[in-house]
């Protein structure tokens, strides 16, 4: 318990959600130039009651707790390994080139090549994720989140996080075999308590804001700002199948998935619809293996070719 909350590379990290709070608080302020503004209103703006009670925001404390404390100990069995994937890449390239590249650079290299790695999956993941029915009956339910907070991130069904993390274990165990077959196997990136310093980074400045009510937007062409997420939990037509990715943006500006909110908030809804109740046990654990069910076994439907 007290790495999941002191280890920097945590989800849970009492410091990035610590950073997250200051960077939003300084940007409430420095949207009131020469306007005083109280610490108390500062507070109700930055944790307003309806939300932190809502049956939305309960859900997502139930979910926190299930993954804390039951699921990554039924899941972590049906995860791929990312090292036996790495291996198994080295060996079918052969004999290491090992170019000789001077031990920091090899090492930045790496840790950019991984934390790349890492988003492509991350982007793929959520493509796919939106796109086929029977993935989408389990990712739903991280969509039916009625308000946003840092807890939603857990807002995940099982299912959808062992799709999730196999990709991920292909992905960046096949780069990682790759840069080691380039640079010799004893590279590694820099992390900061197990996790990649880039990650780090990420959790340190911004990436709690995602999930919430802080309107932060900026060009998302190379880095996606907390108001592009929030635009892809929104229930209105054109942001839906819109901004993919985690941090990184350059995977939906190239397949076209990016939809840049401008600086102004966008008044949003959150929500999915067609759930009967997405803040009980059945609706967010056990009616998606039906939908996915149906989805399944559904028939496609024919379409007529062109005369």
């Amino acid at each position: 318990m007290a790495a999941l909350l002191l280890s920097p590379g945590s989800q849970l990290s009492v410091w990035s959600l610590l950073a997250a709070g200051l960077i939003a608080a300084g940007v409430a302020v420095a949207r009131r130039p020469g306007r005083s503004l109280r610490i108390r209103a500062l507070i109700r703006a930055m944790f307003p009651r309806h939300r932190l009670f809502s049956a939305s925001a309960m859900t997502d404390l139930c979910f926190t707790l299930m993954a804390i404390f039951v699921t990554a100990a039924l899941i972590g069995w049906t995860i791929l390994s990312h090292l036996a994937i790495s291996r198994w890449v080295e060996e079918m390239l052969g004999s290491p080139l090992a170019l000789g590249v001077p031990a920091g650079l090899a090492v930045a290299a790496m840790t950019v090549v991984l934390w790349v790695s890492y988003e492509f999956a991350y982007w793929l993941d959520h493509y796919l994720s939106h796109k086929w029915a029977w993935l989408w009956a389990f990712h739903k339910v991280h969509h039916s989140a009625e308000t946003l907070s840092p807890l939603t991130v857990f807002r995940v069904h099982p299912v959808d996080s062992i799709v999730f993390y196999n990709i991920v274990a292909v992905m960046t165990g096949v780069a990682a075999g790759v840069m080691h077959w380039f640079m010799g196997a004893g590279v590694s990136a820099w992390t900061i308590g197990g996790a990649n310093i880039l990650t780090v980074a990420a959790l340190l400045t911004v990436k709690h804001l995602h999930h919430s009510h802080a309107w932060i937007a900026w060009d998302g062409r190379v880095l996606l700002s907390p108001a592009h997420h929030q635009v892809h939990h929104s229930v209105a037509v054109e942001h839906h199948d819109r901004n993919f990715g985690d941090m990184l943006g350059v995977f939906d500006w190239l397949a076209g998935t990016l939809y840049q909110p401008g600086r102004k908030r966008e008044p949003l809804t959150f929500g999915v619809e067609g759930v009967k109740d997405p803040h009980s046990v059945t609706g967010a654990l056990i009616e998606p293996f039906a939908d996915a069910a149906t989805a399944l076994c559904a028939k496609p439907v024919p379409t007529l070719s062109p005369q």
